[in-house]
């Protein structure tokens, strides 16, 4: 693991038990962001008040880990050389793990004035901020960075507190639409359906396609290889390894209940039975995995019955799955 040292400015290197503790940064990108390739240009010289708007989140960011009594930051724009595939590989393969590990992640809402309020009046507390106009939270890859990290301190465009992650709790809840117990750190992830935890994405993008799906391995505690070009089959490979990585041969049956039904009948050509994107899990937040029973079949195949019609899937010789709903016709589905 890449850490920059927040005196010196200069990347260090750790691994296994060795890594110290470490202050890590929620951002949005952009324009004039720092990067690993373009590292050279920041200096412990430069004041955060006379450089770019880059340079300067680095640096605060830095000077936060300090107030923090951290002497180590990472930060994904400066923390990864993504010209190396390997190492972008094990970045994003790594990064649940990553900010779950921190001290203390730092969530910087740079859209966010530090003098508004909803009614467009002065700042009267720290929750009064309109946090939901914020870009942070359409974004993919934030999700993980909300959920993962035990401590969460959210800045507003100044590098203002607005408050923390336990503290606003409730608020963020409303905002993004995941259990408040889940970000008081009450209940794990494991513990909600496979539908929930997609649900949670439903409403965010990423300027890749591929990293829509990218940026859920960590919820899932599961790897993957990253194929950038294949497009919304990557999503489908996610939906594949999180139905193989099932414990024994049980399987979480709402990774299915995303509204296949009503998707298929208006289809003339066959259709799959694995989503295209997490948006179609919208309106599938509640559902609950202990509603359905779906076991694996010693051939690959699955059963699953619950309080919807009863489907059931194999592969057949030429590498598709076939997918029968009861009283309806049957449907071939492309991996």
């Amino acid at each position: 693991m890449r850490l920059l040292n927040t005196t010196t400015l200069l990347h260090e290197e750790f691994s296994g038990r060795d890594v110290p503790a470490y202050a890590i940064l929620s951002h949005c990108w952009e324009e004039g962001e720092v990067l690993f390739t373009n590292r050279k240009n920041v200096s412990i010289q430069d004041s955060p008040t006379k450089t770019t708007r880059g340079v300067q989140k680095l640096l605060s960011t830095c000077m936060q880990a300090q107030e923090h009594g951290l002497d180590y930051v990472w930060i994904d724009s400066y923390c990864i050389n993504r010209s190396s595939s390997a190492e972008l590989f094990e970045a994003i393969n790594s990064m649940f793990k990553w900010y779950e590990e921190s001290d203390v992640c730092f969530v910087y809402l740079a859209d966010i004035p530090t003098t508004a309020s909803p009614d467009g009046g002065s700042r009267g507390d720290d929750r009064s901020l309109p946090m939901k106009h914020s870009r942070w939270f359409t974004r993919a890859w934030t999700l993980q960075e909300l959920i993962a990290p035990k401590r969460v301190v959210f800045f507003d465009e100044n590098w203002s507190s607005i408050g923390t992650k336990d503290g606003l709790a409730e608020e963020l809840s409303a905002i993004t639409g995941i259990d408040a117990k889940l970000l008081l750190g009450q209940r794990s992830i494991s513990g909600y359906s496979v539908a929930t935890r997609l649900s949670w994405a439903a409403n965010r993008t990423a300027n890749m396609v591929e990293d829509e799906a990218y940026c859920l391995l960590g919820l899932f505690d599961i790897s993957m290889p990253l194929l950038y070009g294949e497009g919304d089959r990557a999503f489908s490979r996610l939906q594949d390894e999180i139905i193989r990585s099932a414990s024994g041969r049980i399987i979480d049956p709402t990774v299915f209940t995303w509204g296949i039904e009503d998707y298929c009948q208006y289809q003339t050509e066959a259709c799959s039975i694995l989503a295209e994107s997490p948006s179609q899990f919208r309106n599938y937040r509640d559902v609950e995995a202990g509603a359905f029973a779906l076991r694996k079949s010693i051939d690959g195949g699955a059963h699953f019955r619950g309080p919807v019609d009863l489907w059931t899937f194999a592969g057949d010789e030429a590498g598709e799955r076939t997918l029968r709903v009861l009283g309806a016709a049957s449907m071939g589905c492309a991996r």
